[in-house]
């Protein structure tokens, strides 16, 4: 990422960006550690509890959370996969978001096909066969995968 600053903005405001991370982070991490001494859960190196009597894996809040966390995420996938709740009734045949009929569009071998952006529309019409298997349809079967 820096490397992309360096190029971009030149050595002089990249040591500066840098300088600005270095900082914060290191400010972050500061706080952190007072942050966990006065919640009481710094670990205690010197209590005598050696890391392989240490315990690493309950059945505690925290894996329930994380069950809880990894549903959310599939189920989140699984929507944006699908474009479940995304407005528009047409479905964009180069990467899968759905439209509406307000947006740029395109006809080939007599099937209109929507787009959500101008790039998309482009894209498609430097090769239009490889997009037009698509259904138009936003609730159409198909399958889908981004390119």
């Amino acid at each position: 990422m820096l490397n992309v600053y360096r190029k971009y903005y030149g050595w002089k405001i990249m040591l500066y960006i840098l300088g600005v991370f270095f900082v914060t982070m290191a400010f972050t991490g500061f706080l952190m550690e007072l942050l966990f001494d006065a919640l009481g859960i710094v670990p205690d190196l010197a209590g005598g509890e050696t890391a392989t009597e240490q315990t690493y894996f309950e059945l505690n809040y925290t894996f329930y959370l994380n069950l809880i966390a990894f549903a959310l995420s599939g189920f989140l996938l699984y929507v944006y996969r699908r474009g479940l709740g995304a407005p528009g009734q047409y479905r964009d045949p180069v990467c899968g978001m759905r439209t509406d009929d307000s947006e740029p569009s395109a006809t080939h071998d007599g099937e209109t096909y929507y787009f959500c952006s101008q790039t998309c529309k482009e894209t498609f019409e430097k090769d239009p066969d490889e997009f037009a298997h698509q259904h138009p349809e936003a609730g159409a079967s198909q399958e889908h995968d981004h390119h």
